[in-house]
């Protein structure tokens, strides 16, 4: 399916704003000079102001590599309204360098997204159903590229930055500023631990200690427990912001690979610029325990 995007309406659509600019007499021209380095505005500590409200305008939470639209999931019930739109994709080259294992474990983890085991086997610490289906906080980065917006908020008296996501209600993440690993009791979470520092212009943040297989997006593309992800922000202007993560994973993946988007700040009117609280959980009880109903659920056999 992922090949079939350039022979989609999406390429189509390309194909006729060029005939038509042929048509009016224009033709394409690229600036060959690099536009010079923005500078950004700063916060009374002196860094790069990143305070606000972003959000990403792509389908990457559908699926990080590039796709051709999909029929839903329970297509006889909901038509079109769940169906995956398609997307040029962020990743670097294309396609995301699973190995053999990681190949495997993202079958299974298409096949089974919306078929959540609060059970588990013994042998398996998590089932393969999506965390976004079961509103767990959404990790990172994906929480960065959900179709929702997300807040920065860079503190006046401590070395630390804060991230508010919109989905799950309260799912924020800190990204210490003042502290290195060592510095850290060794604590595992979904969303793992940050560690950050300015490079010049750019907030450079690097997460580990996962416990769990974090998802990517709806597709299944997913990295493990042990991966380390480095993320880049940098302001490219008043409204824009270049998001960039590398991941690496030699348990998943053949070598480090990497995604690069842009985000947006939003500029609604201050009443307008809040994160709405989605607490999802309530919504979620029949899809992730209705197994567990009186009269339905019984034990299973233990051998």
């Amino acid at each position: 399916m992922r090949s079939q995007l350039r022979g989609s309406g999406v390429a189509c659509g390309a194909a006729v704003v060029v005939a038509t600019l042929l048509l009016w007499g224009g033709t394409a021209s690229v600036d060959a000079q690099a536009p010079a380095p923005y500078t950004p505005a700063r916060t009374a500590a002196g860094q790069p102001d990143l305070n606000g409200f972003w959000q990403a305008i792509n389908t990457a939470n559908w699926d990080v590599e590039e796709h051709a639209p999909e029929v839903a999931p329970h297509e006889t019930l909901v038509g079109a309204y769940l169906a995956k739109p398609p997307g040029f994709g962020v990743v670097e080259g294309g396609t995301i360098p699973y190995n053999a294992a990681g190949l495997a474990q993202r079958a299974k983890h298409l096949e089974n997204r919306l078929k959540p085991d609060p059970l588990p086997p013994n042998d398996a610490p998590y089932d393969n159903s999506d965390p976004e289906a079961k509103c767990f906080h959404p990790g990172v980065p994906r929480g960065t590229y959900m179709p929702l917006p997300f807040q920065i908020v860079q503190s006046h008296n401590y070395p630390k930055i804060f991230i508010a996501y919109t989905f799950g209600g309260d799912s924020t993440r800190v990204i210490n500023l003042d502290k290195t690993f060592k510095d850290l009791l060794e604590n595992y979470a979904y969303p793992g631990q940050s560690i950050g520092r300015w490079v010049g212009n750019t907030l450079e943040v690097e997460t580990r200690w996962f416990n769990t297989s974090v998802w990517l997006d709806r597709s299944g593309n997913f990295y493990g427990e042990n991966a380390v992800v480095t993320e880049r922000y940098t302001l490219t202007s008043p409204f824009h912001m270049m998001y960039e993560v590398t991941i690496e994973d030699p348990s998943v993946f053949t070598r480090p690979w990497k995604m690069s988007m842009p985000l947006y700040k939003l500029v609604d009117p201050s009443s307008k610029l809040h994160i709405l609280e989605f607490s999802c959980v309530p919504l979620t009880e029949e899809f992730s325990y209705g197994k567990f109903k009186k009269g339905v659920f019984k034990l299973p056999d233990l051998q």
